[in-house]
């Protein structure tokens, strides 16, 4: 269609020059003219035809013409309501296209009409942005529908702790492992797995903010519906101060989500919008899909043609019903202003140019930390339960995480590499035939047969020393094999949790005698013992005997056997490698604790609790003391414990203290 600026040209020249031979010649026919100029212009000026009205309870066909901003309106923001197939997207375009400069569309369909609009295109899956602000609130709208009840605010109490020490994705997903592996409450813990589950549903392949623009379609159309509905919230809520622009949401399921304590920004956004001078246009299949409260703000409504209880609402709000039953296809309702049914003009959007880029050949090496690509370079590296793909194609960075090696070509870095060289599979040979390259299983049977046991860290710094690759590749690697071998029961994985409370895996052989990992733990204790300046020796009845009068007894919870009594020694510790290890053994102790127990940290805390219950020190001093002793878990609660028949009330306030700094 001509701009406007045109036909108000032709239009004024239409009528012009016809008066002027009127007022020259006196013809009376010359003024049809005029009328007839007024009369095109008008109809390609027009938005639709008016093609029917219900009047007097019939309804009535007619011939009119319909334009949007043909009226004065309390607001412009838009509600299209129809089943698929209808023309609600060629009705939101055609708008758009026409009657707004700025705008911003929602597309959440692949291939849509949208994509046809004079506008930049972002696809939303090459980015993954991480905004703690509204990191919470877009989760809880994702997910709560599937969370029940008392549950919620565990959820979102557990999760903002979690994203508030989170500098981005990868990190979030590590201190939820850490969180996971740290909780002792059953309620809590559960609540983590769901959680980790749920935020897997969530993880973006590609990297950064989402950039803003003023004249552009987002495409959500590549997300599983989770990451539809949560990156689509994250982004209005950067878009909530923005004026004089349109913003266009089509599948409105996608955004208008509301629960008894969250509600999608688009609502602020429509409130405030008159203010702002924002129109809000929107199309859903279904007007249920809005919250109720909300369809008063919309001046305009469009209804296509609906069924069951849609037909049963609209009919409420008075749309007659013979007039719904009548429309044919292309064809709505315009409710604000005595239900007239319009056919709308079709959208034509500019088909988009695509420009030819010679590619270049891609020569590939690999020199042991990552792969040269031309003047490009490809680095994989390990990144927890991701792998982490960073790409330089000169200054140009991309970074992305990928789960799987078949994931690679859904990301960013994929898609670029597919437009800059005309053979990307040789990329993905190359990196294939590295990765297979090694035996990695013989190397880990090699590397435990001559070392006994060994971390994981330990083995992938082996592999890499001898084949010339970088650690961090080869880790990963690892970490693949090392699972699959331990599920086939080819190797045994063994937990540890050192003097200073960090947690490493260690691997070993399996054995029918005592595991190394037994010895490992004794020769850690004799460690410890010569740094404290303790005394330790081994003993025929003991693991280790510690200043002649402390027996110690190493359990790695292979076996299930009780440690035998000792009458011979002051105290007989039972020393277990990890949490899950002890609960099996009532009194045991990890490293960490034993270690806070030889430096006497017990007799520290012991004395500080004293203080506090005689009334000699306040209890700002005792947790102090405590912070700075080392003491945690069940041996401080042991410490505490045994003060309870001196005072019940302070001593409850002691364990009250303790869980809020998470001691016990």
């Amino acid at each position: 269609m001509p701009p406007t600026h045109v036909l108000k040209a032709v239009e004024m020249l239409g009528v012009a020059i016809p008066l002027l031979l009127y007022l020259q010649w006196k013809h009376p026919y010359l003024l049809l003219v005029p009328l007839a100029a007024l009369s095109i212009t008008s109809l390609l000026e027009a938005d639709a035809i008016v093609v029917k009205e219900f009047r007097e309870g019939k309804v009535r066909y007619t011939l009119g013409l319909y334009n949007f901003r043909g009226s004065r309106k309390a607001n412009e923001n838009v509600l299209i309501i129809g089943t698929p197939g209808k023309g609600k997207t060629n009705v939101m375009d055609l708008l758009i296209s026409k009657y707004y400069d700025r705008f911003i569309v929602f597309n959440f369909k692949r291939g849509d009409l949208h994509l046809k609009l004079d506008a930049e295109i972002i696809d939303v899956s090459e980015y993954g942005p991480f905004d703690r602000e509204s990191f919470v609130e877009a989760f809880m709208l994702t997910f709560q529908p599937r969370i029940i009840g008392e549950v919620v605010s565990r959820y979102a109490g557990l999760l903002m702790e979690l994203v508030n020490r989170s500098e981005d994705w990868v990190t979030l997903l590590r201190n939820l492992d850490e969180a996971i592996r740290k909780e002792k409450d059953r309620i809590n813990k559960t609540t983590l797995m769901s959680l980790k589950e749920k935020i897997n549903l969530l993880l973006p392949r590609g990297t950064g903010e989402i950039p803003i623009s003023d004249r552009v379609v987002y495409d959500f159309s590549s997300l599983n519906d989770y990451q539809k509905c949560f990156f689509a919230e994250i982004l209005l809520r950067k878009l909530r101060e923005m004026s004089d622009i349109a913003i266009a949401i089509d599948e409105a399921y996608n955004i208008f989500r509301r629960t008894e304590h969250h509600y999608s920004a688009a609502e602020d956004i429509i409130r405030g919008g008159r203010m702002r001078n924002v129109a809000f246009i929107v199309a859903t299949q279904s007007i249920l899909d809005m919250p109720a409260p909300l369809i008063s703000q919309f001046d305009t409504i469009y209804v296509f043609s609906v069924a069951g209880p849609d037909l049963e609402r609209l009919r409420s709000m008075g749309v007659p019903e013979a007039l719904i039953r009548s429309l044919s296809n292309y064809e709505c309702i315009e409710m604000r202003s005595g239900y007239r049914v319009l056919r709308f003009k079709r959208f034509r959007g500019k088909p988009r140019e695509r420009k030819v880029v010679r590619k270049e050949l891609a020569s590939v090496s690999y020199d042991g930390r990552g792969f040269n690509i031309n003047d490009c370079r490809l680095e994989l590296r390990d990144a927890g339960d991701l792998m982490e793909l960073i790409f330089w194609d000169g200054p140009r960075v991309e970074r992305c995480y990928v789960k799987r090696m078949e994931d690679i070509r859904e990301t960013k870095i994929w898609r670029i590499i597919e437009s800059k060289f005309s053979n990307p599979e040789e990329v993905m040979r190359r990196i294939r035939e590295v990765r297979r390259g090694i035996d990695y299983r013989s190397e880990i049977m090699n590397a435990l047969i001559e070392h006994g046991i060994l971390s994981g860290s330990s083995i992938a710094r082996i592999i890499a020393n001898k084949h010339g690759l970088s650690e961090d590749s080869a880790k990963f690697a690892c970490i693949t094999y090392l699972r699959r071998m331990v599920e086939r029961g080819e190797i045994m994985r063994n937990e540890l949790i050192d003097e200073f409370g960090r947690r490493t895996v260690y691997y070993e052989l399996p054995s029918a005698s005592e595991s190394r990992f037994h010895d490992l733990i004794i020769e850690r204790i004799e460690v410890m013992c010569r740094k404290l300046g303790i005394k330790a020796e081994r003993a025929n009845d003991v693991d280790l005997i510690v200043n002649n009068v402390i027996g110690i007894e190493v359990e790695t919870g292979k076996k299930s056997r009780k440690p035998p009594e000792r009458s011979n020694y002051d105290e007989v510790i039972v020393v277990v490698p990890n949490e899950e290890v002890r609960r099996r053994y009532e009194g045991s102790m990890t490293l960490n604790e034993l270690y806070a127990k030889l430096r006497g940290a017990d007799k520290w805390v012991r004395g500080s609790v004293q203080a506090y219950i005689e009334g000699k020190k306040d209890i700002n001093w005792m947790i102090a003391v405590i912070e700075k002793s080392g003491l945690r878990g069940e041996v401080l609660r042991r410490e505490i414990e045994a003060m309870r028949e001196m005072d019940e009330e302070k001593v409850r306030r002691i364990e009250e203290e303790c869980r809020r700094r998470n001691f016990i």
